[in-house]
Parts: structure tokens; C-alpha cells; sequence
């Protein structure tokens, strides 16, 4: 464990990054404080990456009773598009841009929304930054460019989550689905089920217990 003044850790920065670059570097975290007593902390951002993603495991293992209930939903998905989730979660600009026809990226799948994760994207919108990073990643996904892990819950379903500032990271629970009807020659093209739009609060994740918030 690497513990060091402010100071010495702005005396010492290019060489703490540079042996989080170098492969196989084995310099860990850094902790810091004004005396030398641990205060904060500086890690590679794969580190930080990595615990974002094992905290998505752990809320996953606790949602999967959520998930197959959402999955249950006699409506089933509904047909939508990325405009109309930045209408609902109060996103004035969208953070990628779109197909004005499609209200969709170049180049996306088509995206449908369980009725539950409707009231998600709604609740979202009380944090604007995690709103606008949700929709990114949802974006992300639906041009297949988000790294994802699969679901306890089966059935398909998948992870992916993002840091949003620091503070809060925002967590996407979807999976992909045949096109539920073959008109006008698209039966290749699939479809992307939202299941639930969720924000974590690091100092409130033990109140949290999954995409219904229970």
C-alpha cells in the first residue's frame, strides 16, 4: 500500500501514471492525505471500471426476482425510440445524435421498452447527468458498442453499466429479441428490450435493491 502526502502525489503524478500504463505494472492504488494519513484515493480508471462492474453483479443477484417479473408483464415491450426516453427522463439534448425519421442512431437496432422501465426513465430524470448517461449507454447498446455481462436472471439478459461522475454510476438492464413481426423484410433485424434503467448512489447503495427500487 502506497500512502503519500498531497504533495508528494503531485511531485510523483507522471510517475504513478506511467506505472499504471507499463503491462504488468504492479503499482496498486495510491492513498492520500494532507499528513500522510489516507484521505482519498488515486486508482487506474481499470480498477475503478472494475468495481463499478462487480457492484452491477451484486445488484443483479439481488434483482433477478424483479427481472422475471418484469419479463411477466402481460403487456409486453412496447415499440419506441431514443427521443421519446430523453422526452420522458427530461433530456433536452441528446447525447448522441440521431436519425430525425427513426428517432434512433445510424445504425442501431430497433428498441422497445417493458412498462416498467417507462416509470425508470421517468424517476432518472431527478439526476440530469445520470439521465443524459443513460441514454448513452442505451444509445451504446442498441449500436452494439457497450460492454455488458450477462444476467442472473437469464433469459438473455444483460448488464451495462457506466460511471455517470464519480458519485454515481447508471445501470441498463436489457436484451436483445427476434423482430416480433417479419414486414417489410426486416425479420434479421433484431430488437432491443429495455428492462429496467436504474442509478446507483454510492453512499446509499445499501438502500438500494434493484431495477423497482425495493
Amino acid at each position: 500500500m502506497i500512502t503519500a502526502t498531497v504533495r508528494a502525489v503531485r511531485d510523483s503524478l507522471n510517475r504513478y501514471l506511467e506505472g499504471w500504463r507499463r503491462p504488468g505494472g504492479d503499482l496498486g492504488v495510491v492513498y492520500v492525505g494532507l499528513y500522510g494519513t489516507p484521505e482519498a484515493i488515486l486508482a487506474p480508471l481499470p480498477i475503478w471500471d472494475a468495481v463499478i462492474r462487480r457492484l452491477a453483479v451484486e445488484i443483479d443477484r439481488r434483482s433477478v426476482g424483479q427481472v422475471q417479473q418484469r419479463l411477466a408483464h402481460g403487456a409486453g415491450p412496447a415499440p419506441t425510440t431514443l427521443v421519446e426516453l430523453a422526452r420522458l427522463a427530461g433530456v433536452s439534448e441528446l447525447p448522441i445524435p440521431v436519425l430525425r425519421n427513426r428517432g434512433m442512431p445510424r445504425g442501431s437496432t430497433d428498441l422497445s421498452v417493458w412498462t416498467p422501465a417507462v416509470s425508470d426513465v421517468r424517476a432518472i430524470a431527478e439526476n440530469p447527468a445520470a439521465a443524459s448517461a443513460a441514454l448513452r449507454v442505451i444509445a451504446e447498446v442498441t449500436l452494439d458498442r457497450a460492454p455488458y455481462q450477462a444476467s442472473h436472471a437469464g433469459q438473455g439478459v444483460r448488464l451495462a453499466v457506466s460511471d455517470v461522475d464519480g458519485m454515481h454510476a447508471v445501470l441498463v438492464t436489457y436484451r436483445p429479441a427476434p423482430r416480433p413481426d417479419h414486414r417489410g423484410g426486416m425479420a434479421s433485424r433484431p430488437v432491443v428490450e429495455l428492462i429496467g434503467v436504474d442509478s446507483i448512489r454510492w453512499f446509499e447503495q445499501d438502500q438500494h435493491e434493484g431495477p423497482d427500487g425495493e
